[in-house]
């Protein structure tokens, strides 16, 4: 019985000793935002899953904040694990300019570079890519699939 308790104390320590807090996100660079306790539960699942190697979905109804805890995500990744990227987000077109603009209202930090547009625009933007810095790139999973050879660098 005492080796039971000794675990469970011992798997309660560890994950208060991983665990990851509003406070943590702010020193890691999170702006403007206040997380809701299971948003924080979300973002700790996500830094599991990245611990774990393992991949994830993160799915709720609408409005729940995924959002807000993706880039909470990047935002630990990049400040408290050192891991500057790039990130590749996709996201529907519908919602690529509101991406974009949580992102860098929540996350200065980071770099954003948006990747959308014409066949032209996207081949400038691949230039860019050569002599520009970013830590995160936006794009849709339409242009993903069609610039695939492009992304996979």
């Amino acid at each position: 019985m005492t080796d039971i308790l000794l675990k469970i104390k011992s798997s309660v320590a560890e994950k208060q000793k991983t665990a990851v807090t509003q406070s943590d996100l702010v020193k890691c660079g999170l702006k403007g935002i206040q997380l809701r306790p299971y948003q924080l539960d979300g973002v700790q699942w996500l830094t599991q899953c990245l611990k774990n190697q393992q991949g994830c979905i993160l799915g709720d109804e609408m409005g729940l904040g995924k959002t807000c805890q993706t880039i909470s995500l990047l935002v630990f990744m990049s400040g408290a694990l050192g891991k500057s990227g790039p990130f590749l987000v996709l996201s529907p077109l519908s919602v690529l300019e509101n991406w974009r603009t949580e992102l860098e209202g929540f996350a200065p930090s980071l770099t954003v570079l948006s990747y959308n547009g014409d066949k032209e625009r996207r081949a400038e933007l691949q230039r860019e890519t050569h002599t520009q810095d970013f830590h995160v790139l936006l794009t849709t999973y339409e242009l993903c699939l069609k610039d695939a050879s492009f992304l996979r660098r």
